[in-house]
């Protein structure tokens, strides 16, 4: 208390004790908004929610606690919350979009007052902040400004959370700059800018727009590069403050905004990713872009959901599978029972999607078993770690997930005195492979992510035979671990015919991996081409 009383008599500002983003040697303390990450990530999830507030696009999410405290938890308002929620207790990694029903951001912006009839003389050619209409801007991502506007301020949580942002001079610092506080119930945030690219002490660069937009949990901020007048950073010579309202809440999401968010999870530098879940988001349209999406890649998978209206009806959803979702692929699945989750926070009963669970039982059997483990059955496949607490409608005996298998769908089984667990492991592909349980297409999949891995390590030079060496060496050393560790049989790598003089001449060549997955005697292959700009998997598939 006596250090908040000395901090304000000496500053003059109402800060608490903890600001987040200052810098060491100030008179807060000090939080490390670094971005690095500890370790690397392990298997990603991706999903779609709808939440009362959140950030605007994608965002990578490490952990619950990070989830609840910038998403909140509100699970009578959609129960998409617990396929993240699931996944990150096994996990350290997930793509979250928000999907907002339309709503718009909140903006401020901090404009020179031109000379017209409308401004009072005393406030031409004054700078201030100013809030802009709720509803005025569209995509918050493009902020439409005049010329006479400095800088946007736009809330990355439309809906209801209230943001005050205060500008403050610091014309004792010897870095000039001036000082961005921001206060919302997320919490407080400092940052100490400048209009101009320069760095601080520990060499962070200071520019407004790339501090704040790194490391602010709130806003971001987008510069003007055709302000009429001079980017300085006198331009704040007095405090000035503004809140945002939060925008309007939006309208309820529909599977055209859910299909939109999905774009999100295409580019795969943007955004790493294992799983695509659909977590409860239950359309044909919503299931096939998923799919797309995956077969675009080549390196995840997509977890899908029936219907809760079809749940424990047998025949509905096979017609449903049959008829609606015309999916053949081994890189699609469909969990067709929804489950009754006591959620950990509220205490309630609430219905959930399959694949949200199943999400966090592929996170399970990567820590305690390896990547290319089927997440089914007793050990790994077990829900009541989970909350899953019942079946929302009748579980399905043997003889109705038989049926269901044949048709490729993934029921749960419950025991008597021993639990529920996801019984079956099929994939959506019809023609009956190797390749139709999720085991080996997690294994193909997980070599084709090293394969890339590997060839990048090396420069890209067709002419240079050390280079094919090398990349065919550490593809052998990977094949080599995954043979010791029981996984494949045999394997074998080769650059194939196609490796023409007038391939190579145009900068690709040709690449052919083969193995055969354990306890099977089908042959897996992969066949991809190298070029400059990355490894391009031509086809994947399987022999006799």
């Amino acid at each position: 208390m006596i250090e908040e009383m000395m901090t304000k008599a000496l500053t003059g500002l109402d800060t608490p004790a903890q600001l987040k983003g200052g810098d060491p040697g100030t008179y807060i303390e000090y939080f490390d908004d670094s971005g690095i990450q500890p370790e690397p990530s392990r298997t990603v999830g991706c999903f779609v929610v709808e939440t009362d507030r959140g950030y605007v696009g994608r965002r990578k999410i490490r952990s619950i606690d990070q989830y609840r405290r910038m998403y909140g938890h509100n699970p009578m308002l959609s129960t998409s919350c617990f396929g993240p929620l699931n996944h990150l207790r096994y996990s350290n990694s997930a793509q979250v979009v928000r999907a907002t029903g339309g709503a718009t951001a909140g903006v401020a912006v901090l404009a020179t007052i031109p000379a017209d009839d409308t401004a009072p003389e005393e406030f031409v050619r004054r700078t201030m902040l100013l809030p802009a209409l709720v509803g005025e801007q569209g995509d918050p991502k493009d902020v439409r400004m005049s010329d006479d506007m400095a800088v946007a301020f736009v809330s990355l949580h439309p809906g209801t959370l209230r943001v005050e942002i205060r500008l403050e001079p610091h014309f004792e610092s010897p870095l000039g700059g001036f000082k961005v506080f921001v206060h919302s119930a997320l919490g407080e945030e400092y940052h100490h800018v400048t209009f101009k690219h320069r760095q601080d002490g520990y060499n962070a660069q200071m520019h407004i727009e790339e501090r704040i937009n790194s490391k602010s949990e709130v806003i971001n901020v987008f510069v003007n590069p055709n302000f009429v007048d001079e980017l300085v950073d006198e331009l704040i010579d007095v405090p000035m403050k503004v809140v945002l309202g939060g925008a309007v809440a939006g309208s309820k999401v529909d599977d055209v905004e859910v299909i939109d968010c999905m774009q999100h999870f295409i580019d795969k530098d943007a955004c790493l990713a294992d799983l695509i879940v659909q977590n409860g988001w239950t359309s044909p349209q919503i299931s096939n872009i998923m799919d797309g999406i995956t077969q675009y890649r080549q390196d995840c998978m997509a977890l899908h959901d029936v219907p809760l209206a079809l749940a424990g009806n047998r025949e509905e959803i096979i017609l449903y599978r049959e008829e609606r979702l015309a999916l053949d692929s081994p890189l699609s699945t469909l969990y067709v029972d929804w489950l009754n989750v006591r959620d950990p926070v509220t205490r309630s009963v609430l219905v959930v999607p399959g694949s949200a669970i199943a999400a966090g039982c592929y996170a399970y059997t990567d820590i305690t078993d390896m990547p290319t483990a089927s997440p089914a059955g007793k050990r790994r496949g077990a829900l009541e770690r989970f909350g899953v607490i019942d079946t929302y409608k009748k579980s399905f005996d043997r003889e109705d997930r038989h049926i269901l298998a044949r048709h490729q769908c993934n029921a749960v089984r419950k025991i008597d005195e021993d639990g529920m667990y996801i019984w079956l492991d099929a994939t959506t592909q019809k023609l009956e492979s190797v390749q139709s349980f999720i085991g080996p297409v997690r294994l193909r999949l997980k070599l084709h992510k090293r394969i890339v891995a590997i060839s990048e390590e090396y420069h890209f030079d067709v002419q240079n035979e050390v280079y094919q060496r090398s990349v065919e060496a550490g593809i052998r050393d990977l094949l080599k671990k995954e043979q010791m560790s029981k996984t494949i049989s045999t394997y074998s790598v080769s650059w194939t015919a196609k490796n023409t003089l007038a391939e190579n001449m145009r900068g690709v060549v040709y690449l052919r991996i083969e193995y055969t997955a354990m306890a099977t005697n089908r042959q897996m292959f992969i066949d991809c081409h190298l070029t400059s700009t990355g490894v391009y998997t031509l086809y994947q598939g399987e022999g006799q």
